[in-house]
């Protein structure tokens, strides 16, 4: 039999009951003495680069803003039109279906057409007319909505 783990085991120095040795640490850590202060740039050719960089920045901003503004205009425009476009075909709409049923002699039917056409465009004088026939006959025949004329 080997001596080796028992002749560490015995050669091991006495200490005191319930104490911790001390260990010397593997790695010291680093003191650094970094002094901050503020300086000078090295040369005028590094304020010239940062300068014309600002520069290009900015114009570069300015016109993305620019065109991005110039763009919102334009779809805002289209919106506007392409909703006046579907206003009108609404409109052309609801009056033909609303003279059809007048025609036919579904008086509320077309009174409910009339009525949403006069939403759309409250100031138009044909629609007014026929939501007035309508009206009286409505008030002829069936006796209901006799006070809802329009001027």
């Amino acid at each position: 039999m080997g001596l080796g783990i028992h002749k560490w085991k015995y050669s091991k120095q006495s200490r005191r009951l319930f104490s911790v040795p001390q260990k010397d640490p593997v790695t010291k850590a680093q003191n650094y003495d970094w002094e901050f202060k503020l300086g000078y740039w090295k040369n005028a050719s590094d304020i010239l680069i940062r300068i014309t960089l600002f520069i290009v920045l900015v114009t570069v901003s300015i016109r993305v803003c620019n065109r991005w503004m110039r763009y919102e205009k334009q779809l805002v425009q289209y919106e506007l039109k392409h909703q006046e476009l579907r206003d009108n075909r609404g409109f052309k709409f609801l009056v033909n279906s609303g003279k059809y049923r007048l025609d036919t002699g579904n008086y509320r039917g077309a009174l409910s057409e009339f009525k949403l056409a006069m939403a759309i465009f409250p100031d138009d004088k044909e629609v007014k007319e026929l939501y007035n026939q309508t009206i009286m006959a409505l008030c002829y025949n069936c006796n209901t909505n006799c006070d809802e004329f329009v001027n």
